[in-house]
């Protein structure tokens, strides 16, 4: 299903369901009929149950005894600090977007479907009667506005589509009439529609204006809007850094295996990257396999090989994805929140259809956030300082970064590092990115071992010398120097120093690079 007919079919869906006025678009009557959302709708986590039914005031007339409210705390689908940029009262310059720390910034940069939204809390859950939106640019991306009542529940009071305002401010006034359940938060989705669409949307702040409770109710823990899963739970039932993932006989709807599992593995290259959940019960596996941008918000899956797409593992066999969607609800550099769900055949006999969905929380998306304690992990030089360099590009400390990139001619090899020769007593000092319990140190080295008088590991604190004498050579190009493997040193290892002795005949200093293999510190 193409991205347009899905925000189409959710559009429909809440139609039916919203019965709330606004002064810009009026509700019609609607059946009164219950209906069910299906996996598209995205709710509030639930609260516990249970949960008492709030004492609501007097019905309002004429608006009297209402409070009017501003934002408290703030969030957005990619948890960044500039949503609380819209909270409090309206603090913008005009439109100028000075300060530049008074709005939340929405910006469509020609992404054709791009979505965000920000949500926001008050300190009081009230009968809603009206929202007021301070906007500070010439443009609007709101595509739809909701309340969320104290069980989490959304109730949409504003639809619309992008465009240009005709004023700068801009207020956009709300009237609400026909919610009967007390709110303590506004939720604000905007988007981009149309490939041609351009500009940026500033909230700078939102009022919430409404009748108090007549008895004090406590406000919900401020939680963001989840994706629903088709099995009926979303992100927050599911432990932090779990994927909660179920596979169905899609022809009988058989649940064939349920699984909650924290075992991840990738694979990155130029064009993709590839996740893969594993089953802590059996060997089943779910491999995703997305763009290696990080910009994804809900993003249909293609069929099979063409990312983004997937593939389950099931008894033996992969099931490529011929239909399916991938909603991620948060997203920071290293974890990620959302829904994947997808349907395939059977390859073999395309007779057997599967159902698979996965619900996952704050799990790592890529290798590095996915270490635990105890992994083993092989680093090379993220950071270098020395006492001196022959030049400041070729045989520069900086040559001593990276992994090995000397093969032949060591002796005159320009990418290593080498001392000015009236450096007496030369050193250097090669620090990782991660600090690691020590088990092999691979030194790469362009000139003899003989000129190394001293190598000392470095912690946080102190250092800790080898023995030179304990380690192994490898005459080659480039010489290595391994000390393998290391004993007793228990803290976690942070760099390592070498020194050099100037004037041994025949052994000029050079270094190439340093390899570490270590553990992760608990």
């Amino acid at each position: 299903m193409k991205r347009t007919q899905i925000f189409l079919k959710q559009l429909c869906l809440f139609s039916l369901l919203v019965t709330a006025a606004c002064k810009i678009s009026p509700s019609n009557n609607q059946s009164e009929t219950p209906i069910t959302l299906d996996r598209l709708t995205t709710i509030a986590s639930p609260l516990p149950d249970p949960f008492p039914s709030p004492t609501i005031s007097p019905a309002k007339e004429g608006f009297q005894g209402q409070i009017n409210q501003w934002a408290v705390s703030a969030t957005d689908q990619q948890a960044t600090e500039s949503a609380a940029f819209a909270i409090g009262e309206p603090d913008s310059d005009g439109c100028d977007l000075m300060p530049l720390n008074t709005s939340w910034v929405y910006e469509t940069d020609d992404l054709f479907h791009a979505e965000d939204y920000l949500q926001l809390f008050y300190p009081e859950p009230v009968l809603p009667t009206g929202v007021r939106i301070h906007l500070a640019y010439t443009y609007s991306s709101i595509v739809k506005i909701s309340l969320i009542d104290l069980l989490g529940n959304p109730h949409t009071i504003y639809k619309s589509t992008p465009g240009e305002l005709d004023a700068c401010p801009h207020l956009l006034s709300l009237d609400i009439e026909d919610i009967a359940e007390p709110v303590y938060s506004v939720r604000i989705d905007v988007a981009t529609l149309n490939a041609e669409d351009f500009g940026l949307t500033a909230i700078d702040a939102v009022e919430l204006i409404g009748t108090p409770l007549s008895e004090p109710y406590p406000t919900p823990q401020p939680t963001p809007h989840l994706t629903m899963s088709s099995i009926g739970i979303n992100a927050a039932e599911v432990e932090e850094g779990h994927v909660h993932f179920e596979v169905f006989n899609h022809n009988t709807d058989q649940n064939l295996i349920t699984t909650d599992c924290d075992a991840f593995s990738y694979n990155v290259s130029d064009s993709e990257t590839i996740i893969r959940f594993f089953s802590c019960d059996d060997s089943t596996e779910i491999w995703l396999y997305l763009p290696s941008t990080d910009a994804i918000d809900s993003t249909p899956l293609n069929s099979y090989d063409l990312i983004p797409t997937a593939r389950l593992f099931y008894n033996g066999q992969y099931i490529p994805a011929v239909e399916g969607e991938l909603w991620i609800d948060q997203l920071s550099e290293t974890r990620m929140s959302g829904v994947l769900e997808f349907k395939g055949f059977d390859p073999a006999n395309q007779v057997d259809y599967y159902r698979t969905v996965a619900v996952f929380n704050q799990i790592p998306h890529n290798a590095e956030a996915a270490l635990k304690p105890g992994d083993m992990i092989t680093q090379w030089v993220e950071h270098v300082s020395s006492s001196s360099e022959l030049s400041p590009d070729e045989n520069s400390t900086a040559q001593a970064l990276g992994s090995s990139d000397t093969w032949f001619e060591c002796a005159d090899a320009f990418t290593a590092w080498k001392p000015d020769p009236s450096d007496q007593r030369p050193w250097i000092e090669l620090y990782f990115k991660t600090p690691v319990i020590p088990q092999v140190l691979n030194i790469l080295l362009t000139g003899c071992p003989e000129g190394i008088s001293q190598v000392n590991l470095l912690t946080d604190t102190d250092y800790f010398p080898l023995d030179l004498a304990s380690a192994g050579v490898l005459e080659e190009c480039p010489v290595a120097l391994m000390f393998n493997p290391i004993r007793d040193i228990h803290l976690p290892v942070i760099g390592v120093q070498i020194v050099f002795e100037s004037g041994v005949e025949g052994c000029q200093p050079g270094l190439d690079a340093v390899q570490m293999i270590g553990a992760i510190p608990e």
